[in-house]
């Protein structure tokens, strides 16, 4: 990024309504000498009350009028071959050393993003991407972003054709953003502390503000969490160690594969995503069956839902016999989480036990030695440095030492009653 901040972006624009002159001397009060006041214009915005509002629009006519502002922004920079451009509103408040703050901030974002949300309202988890840039699930409320050239083009088609797409909350402009930062392919970024809140005071397309809100609640903020990979080959001992971690209160889930005669104390395979899995690869040829796109869609879906259901837990697992068939995805989806637990067993004793599941679930004429090589293969391409690797004759002579083993790499909290749970399941097993 350049040093000026100011030099960043090829422009910046407040929407203020042009009776609205009280807000904008607020606003434009704030713009000190370290953020050239010539950089921010005044964008008059549109009237909805004043314009013909379509009858398919069914919010209120400010909300019209908000939407027409932004989307009129969009198309002036798109016009003009802008790159990067800023975007306020004039409730927009900034906090105190806001340029340096944002200068910092822009150095440490990744590149290629689609938005900026200096200020706005996170909504799910966010995750965290270093110390002073957060990836939240997505962002309501328009008073403070950046947005890219790609971005706004995608936007500006969206709006422009808006009476197809089925959208939620009556086509508010936040609404209609977050609805695109809910997809795998937006970027979208926010520092870890939010530096533009939003003035109290009354409000021209919705309820009035009681209060000046900046949103950095703690719902939102990213936790230290983890997905655990667990990576074996069918029979090798990865229903051992998922079931380790789950006694070690890591979470799994709630659903998972019944228990069967092969594995009497559950394979601990979640079943809805189980049932996905084997629907985007085929599981005797092992050839994919779906884009990879789709494949890591599904995987994060997974991960959503269990953040969503256990408020609670840091540390996820993930156990499930294709899995090393899937670990760039994995990989894809939630590299910055995950970390990877590697089971191995010999490859005469993993077919010896595979063999009696054949005649039960497989086709006669598979050839098991090459199919389960090929597992092996991908575990042992997949097996780097900051793997823990585990031998799952060795889990069963020293389970005392292996659950420990598991608890550390994981940094998973201590607890006597747990690893005692633990080691009976690896006796049992």
């Amino acid at each position: 990024m350049p040093s000026s901040f100011a030099q960043y972006f090829n422009s910046a624009w407040c929407i203020n309504l042009q009776e609205r002159t009280q807000r904008w001397f607020d606003f434009s009060s704030q713009i000190g000498h370290d953020w050239p006041s010539a950089m921010v214009a005044r964008f008059d915005a549109v009237n909805g009350h004043r314009v013909v509002v379509p009858d398919w629009y069914k919010a209120p006519p400010g909300a019209w009028g908000c939407l027409m502002s932004h989307m009129r922004i969009w198309e002036d920079a798109l016009t003009r071959g802008f790159e990067r451009v800023l975007v306020f509103e004039d409730d927009a408040v900034f906090c105190d050393g806001f340029v340096e703050k944002a200068e910092l901030f822009l150095d440490a974002v990744p590149k290629g993003w689609d938005q900026l949300y200096f200020g706005g309202r996170p909504l799910g988890r966010a995750r965290r991407v270093n110390n002073l840039v957060v990836e939240p699930k997505e962002v309501i409320n328009t008073q403070a972003y950046a947005i890219s050239n790609k971005f706004m083009r995608r936007m500006y088609g969206i709006v422009a054709d808006l009476p197809r797409y089925e959208l939620p909350w009556q086509f508010h402009v936040d609404r209609i953003l977050a609805n695109e930062h809910r997809k795998p392919d937006t970027k979208i970024y926010c520092p870890s502390t939010l530096m533009v809140g939003q003035r109290a005071g009354d409000s021209d397309i919705g309820p009035n503000k009681h209060r000046t809100e900046f949103w950095n609640e703690e719902a939102w903020q990213p936790r230290d969490e983890s997905l655990i990979a667990v990576l074996a080959a069918p029979r090798a001992g990865g229903s051992c160690v998922a079931s380790i971690l789950d006694a070690l209160g890591a979470w799994g889930g709630t659903e998972f594969r019944p228990a069967d005669i092969d594995n009497p104390q559950g394979s601990f395979e979640p079943l809805w995503l189980g049932n996905q899995i084997y629907n985007m690869i085929d599981r005797e040829s092992l050839v994919m069956t779906s884009k990879p796109d789709d494949r890591q869609r599904v995987l994060r879906q997974w991960l959503d839902s269990q953040m969503a259901n256990h408020k609670g837990g840091a540390h996820y697992f993930l156990k499930h016999p294709m899995l090393p068939m899937m670990l760039g995805d994995l990989e894809q989806a939630h590299g910055e989480i995950l970390r990877k637990i590697v089971v191995r067993r010999s490859i005469n004793d993993i077919i010896l036990s595979f063999e009696t599941m054949l005649e039960r679930e497989w086709s006669p004429t598979l050839d098991v030695e090459s199919y389960l090589r090929r597992f092996t293969a991908e575990i042992d391409q997949a097996t780097t440095d900051d793997c823990l690797v585990l031998d799952y004759d060795e889990i069963l002579r020293s389970p005392h030492q292996a659950v420990q083993q598991i608890r550390e790499f994981c940094n998973l909290p201590q607890n006597p009653s747990r690893t005692k749970e633990a080691v009976s399941r690896v006796a049992a097993a």
